[in-house]
């Protein structure tokens, strides 16, 4: 549990979080826990939808943290994995949302229905690099 963890101990940290609503979830712990690691090699990956060529990736990044946050760590946005039949009922509910209200055409509503899955452990190796 995240919550519990004594920060003070370690040199790097790397950070985890999915991407909803253009924002990476896990960023309001990090904001949270700022003054007790600032001082450490902060690593946050995401993962998302967006393909690994979408410039829309590293605005992320500024919608989820403050600039004095963001400038000191080290951000990988990875593209991710859905399949539809294993997403809960909130998240089939807040992806017909997005596809009802966000998508503009048939095809932006087509695309964003699609199972994906962009996991590829190449992406994983500058994360790795980073934290070494």
């Amino acid at each position: 549990d995240a919550k519990n963890v004594d920060m003070s101990t370690y040199d790097t940290i790397i950070i985890g979080g999915l991407v909803v609503a253009s924002k990476v979830t896990i960023c309001g712990w990090l904001v949270k826990q700022w003054e007790s690691i600032k001082d450490k090699k902060v690593i946050l990956f995401s993962t998302s939808g967006a393909k690994p060529t979408d410039k829309i990736k590293q605005e992320f990044l500024s919608n989820s943290l403050p600039e004095s946050i963001a400038k000191n760590i080290t951000y990988f946005p990875m593209h991710g994995r859905r399949r539809q039949k294993d997403l809960n009922l909130i998240a089939r509910l807040m992806m017909w949302i997005a596809v009802t209200f966000i998508a503009k055409t048939p095809q932006e509503k087509e695309e964003m229905s699609k199972d994906f899955d962009g996991v590829d452990r190449k992406y994983f190796e500058p994360l790795v690099s980073a934290a070494r």
